[in-house]
């Protein structure tokens, strides 16, 4: 079938067209359509008007060879077109090929890689429907961009992978001219210029990145491209990639002073991207015996770094976590009593996002080193349910786990609603092995709940996004603010593919609710799911969230987001107590930027960690042992112990508000533990 552009009826006609290619067969809305064709301002008739371009589009199909009662159906206020087998969209084979190249690299096929980005960077040279302005246009054009500038990286780490630098440094060039605002493809370039041999040319791109970033933003480069700028300065010549940096390990201590016996560890951070954790490996050394620190047994991955030495003052971070722990570790003289501490750095995700494969490879690693006997981590609690039963088995004892973020209750207590063996089924020896320092997600959403009764919120409407995670999320909300007598007058799964929310809102505002609670992620679609809703039910709805809705992104939705709540774990920056606020000042000075909420914790679950190594005889089981036995005084974070679940005392709940367009802390909320016991 051959459609002439000029055939179709009329502006609208194409862009009706588009819009149902663009939605891969899903069933549209009439309203949202109308929103598509003529933006907030529908003409009085548009329903019929609607109605005629159906039909002029369906003639156009028929004429065209097709069949239009099969290709273009409605049903239920609904338009759907299903486009015949063997249909070929640029658009949709250029989302494809950057999806199909992103799986190749995981799974380090690099040439299959550079064909699937080659593929879709070739597709989306041409502008997307040129001359046309609707905001779903904008948006499709970002999206679009946002999958070539993804494209243009996998060739350029793809083509650094396979040794070809010039190839990479092309690459990573074009990345940079797409999107200049955007660091990675200045680390990219930067690292393919290094690899190449050029270190001056890489340290150009670096003063390129950070006179741009001042001229328009008067912001300066991130602690990461700060970092691998640092590597530069310090290595006289620049022939190591990310997988093949060389550390001189440290000369041999002296015998002087002479010690009976001294034990000396090595740590390991994992997860640049989605950290895997700090698997911290140690080796017993005597008197008498070469006590080279070269001879700890690291891990030898290609997603592992090479070992800081083991002495403070020496930095290999990409990361605000890894900056944190790596002062953690200073502040101890990189030591934890009797034992000797270094770092080393793994990572559990691509590019292209957490890969749960790398996740069970690196558990294994660490099991497998008989030096590892401890990990700080991990990131995301999809990675630790599969990292926990791995290292709950190893030789020697369970090895010990201290994570900074992950927040999943069933790691350590039973989910209510849920039918599983949770958490057993993470103990397999029947011993607990990990910790958090932060509260779970319970306890957080208690606080949210804690929130809106001191916000004078009585009624109440739960949202998520269909998600397992997120509506046990919900489902911890709307306990405790039962509980704290706050009816809640319904709920409801969003779904983000929906452009228009209309009926949403209506369903809402039928309610009567003077608060709406969105346990839904940061996404675009977020922000029109924000600002339909405000607009509808008016400003003296509170908005409230938990952190997967993240402020920056609620943010975009301008004045709709005024007075938003948004809760994270942990107390704020602000909140800290005096040795909090030493550490804050610390980064400062050290790393020219504030650290984040996360960067505080993984430095307090390094604290932990250091606190549980010094306490045992050097041992895994010794460590795990001793790691629930902690009680902190006065620590990063404040004064708390552990459970014997693995969970911390300190409930507390960090509040932030939107006000002035700007990002403010508002209060911290302490949550009793009734109020997270389950029903």
């Amino acid at each position: 079938m051959v459609l002439d552009e000029h055939r179709f009826p009329g502006r609208q006609g194409r862009l009706l067209f588009a819009y149902l290619v663009t939605e891969q067969g899903r069933p549209v809305p009439r309203d949202e359509l109308a929103e598509a064709l003529w933006g907030d301002a529908p003409p009085a008739t548009w329903d019929k008007a609607l109605t005629v371009i159906v039909s002029k589009l369906r003639g156009l199909l028929a004429n065209g060879g097709g069949d239009a009662t099969a290709t273009l159906t409605s049903a239920f206020g609904c338009y759907r077109l299903a486009l015949p087998e063997g249909t070929w969209v640029d658009v949709l084979e250029a989302a494809q090929a950057k999806q199909e190249a992103e799986q190749a690299l995981a799974a380090d096929d690099l040439e299959e890689t550079r064909s699937a980005a080659s593929r879709a960077v070739a597709l989306l040279r041409r502008p997307f429907l040129p001359g046309e302005d609707a905001p779903w246009v904008e948006q499709k054009r970002r999206e679009l961009a946002e999958v070539h500038v993804r494209a243009l990286n996998l060739l350029a780490e793809a083509s650094l992978r396979l040794g070809d630098a010039e190839e990479a440094a092309k690459w990573a060039e074009q990345t940079v001219a797409a999107e200049p605002f955007r660091e990675t493809g200045y680390r990219r370039l930067m690292e393919a210029h290094a690899a190449a041999g050029n270190r001056a040319e890489a340290l150009r791109v670096y003063e390129r990145c950070r006179r741009l970033l001042a001229d328009e933003l008067g912001t300066y480069p991130s602690p990461e491209t700060e970092s691998f700028y640092r590597e530069l300065l310090e290595v006289p010549t620049a022939q190591a990639s990310d997988e093949s940096v060389a550390v001189s390990p440290p000369p041999p201590p002296s015998p002087k002073p002479r010690r009976p016996r001294r034990n000396s560890v090595l740590a390991v951070v994992g997860g640049l991207v989605a950290a895997a954790g700090v698997a911290v490996a140690g080796v017993e050394l005597s008197e008498g015996r070469n006590t080279n620190p070269a001879r700890l047994q690291t891990i030898a991955s290609a997603r592992c770094s090479g070992v800081l030495p083991l002495q403070s003052g020496v930095l290999e971070t990409t990361t605000p976590m890894v900056d944190a722990m790596t002062l953690a570790l200073e502040r101890h003289g990189y030591m934890a009593g009797q034992y000797r501490v270094g770092l080393q750095v793994c990572d559990d995700a691509t590019p292209a996002g957490l890969v749960q494969g790398r996740c069970v490879a690196n558990a294994h690693e660490y099991v497998e080193n008989p030096s590892v006997i401890g990990v700080v981590g991990p990131l995301a609690s999809s990675c630790a349910i599969r990292e926990i039963p791995i290292l709950n088995r190893a030789p020697g004892g369970p090895v010990p786990i201290v994570s900074p973020s992950t927040t999943y209750v069933g790691l350590t207590r039973r989910v209510p609603s849920s039918q599983s063996n949770e958490p057993a089924v993470y103990y397999p020896t029947g011993r607990r092995n990990y910790v958090r320092v932060i509260p779970a997600d319970d306890v957080q959403a208690a606080g949210d709940a804690i929130l809106a009764r001191r916000l004078g919120v009585n009624r109440v409407y739960a949202v998520d996004d269909g998600s397992a995670f997120s509506r046990l999320f919900v489902d911890d909300f709307v306990r405790a603010a039962r509980r704290l007598g706050i009816v809640v007058a319904g709920r409801a799964s969003w779904n983000w593919r929906q452009r228009n929310h209309s009926s949403l809102a209506g369903a809402i505002a039928k309610t009567g609710v003077d608060g709406v609670f969105l346990g839904v992620p940061s996404v675009p679609a977020s922000v029109r799911l924000l600002t339909q809703l405000r607009t509808r039910l008016g400003r003296a709805v509170q908005f409230m969230a938990p952190e997967v809705f993240d402020p920056a992104t609620a943010m975009l939705a301008g004045i709709a987001a005024e007075d938003m709540t948004i809760s994270q774990p942990g107390p704020p920056n602000d909140h800290l107590t005096r040795e909090g606020k030493q550490f804050v000042d610390s980064f400062s000075k050290k790393f020219g930027a504030k650290p984040t909420r996360y960067a505080v914790a993984a430095a307090q679950a390094m604290d932990v960690l250091l606190d549980a190594i010094a306490h045992s005889d050097g041992s895994r089981a010794s460590v795990t042992r001793s790691l629930f036995t902690t009680r902190i005084s006065k620590g990063i974070l404040g004064s708390f112990w552990i459970t014997p679940t693995g969970d911390t005392t300190l409930n507390a709940v960090a509040i932030y508000r939107i006000v002035g367009g700007k990002v403010t802390t508002f209060a911290t909320v302490a949550v009793p533990d009734a109020l997270v016991v389950p029903d």
